[in-house]
């Protein structure tokens, strides 16, 4: 079960992010021209105002109730495949843009391939499924209702307490007839990351992604978990 938190304002991290786009040659896709600090969620369609939002918010998002079966393989196998399905809930506001609105399902398929290598070891992995959703609260009109994803990876391990990856994640449109990218376009992500172990059962995970596919995904988005196994 997942509950999260979101929490949405002003570009606080602004200038940091067109540092880190100048630094290494990314395109910043205007941002340098908008003022800093300013928050503005805001979309017009025929003339029509269908969102604006300025003002910060805080609040529960979403719940999402995930299960998985491995039908392959097991944790010490070097080729291991599963199932899981998940349903998510319309719990967060959408009016704030803390929630769709609509009640999802999703199923997907996992599987990786464990690689010894002179220093340490190499996974591959990756994961195709798809996603149902119901009518929601935002742009009802322009919803789509069906949507597929997958991700492909790779992580090398050269000791046992630290890893390092890369990852990239697609997604098909959440809507159809907009002219916006950020709407109607097929999503492209990149993660770059890593773990480090802090005990036999804890790990903390540190990674930072950026949108391959320019204004279909976060412009930046840093990744920072922690996982203790019972």
């Amino acid at each position: 079960m997942e509950v999260p938190w979101l929490a949405y304002g002003g570009g606080t991290t602004d200038g940091f992010i067109e540092d880190w786009h100048r630094f290494f040659g990314l395109p910043d896709g205007g941002r340098n021209l908008a003022p800093n600090n300013r928050l503005r969620y805001r979309y017009a369609r025929n003339g029509v105002q269908r969102l604006n939002i300025t003002d910060h918010h805080s609040g529960l998002g979403d719940l999402m109730f995930t299960a998985g079966w491995q039908f392959y393989g097991d944790t010490m196998s070097p080729q291991a495949a599963s199932l899981r399905a998940a349903v998510k809930v319309p719990t967060g506001d959408s009016s704030v843009l803390a929630g769709s609105g609509s009640t999802d399902l999703s199923l997907w398929l996992i599987g990786r391939s464990d690689h010894t290598l002179p220093m340490g070891h190499a996974t591959l992995y990756g994961a195709a499924g798809g996603m149902y959703l119901s009518q929601g609260d935002l742009l009802p009109d322009l919803q789509s209702h069906w949507a597929a994803f997958g991700t492909i990876g790779a992580g090398w391990s050269p000791w046992e307490v630290i890893s390092f990856m890369v990852q990239i994640d697609a997604s098909t449109p959440f809507y159809h007839g907009s002219s916006l990218s950020t709407l109607s376009g097929n999503s492209l992500g990149l993660l770059i990351g890593g773990s480090l172990a802090l005990g036999s059962r804890t790990t903390l995970e540190l990674g930072v992604a950026e949108d391959l596919a320019v204004s279909t995904w976060p412009d930046v988005t840093f990744h920072v978990g922690l996982t203790h196994r019972f």
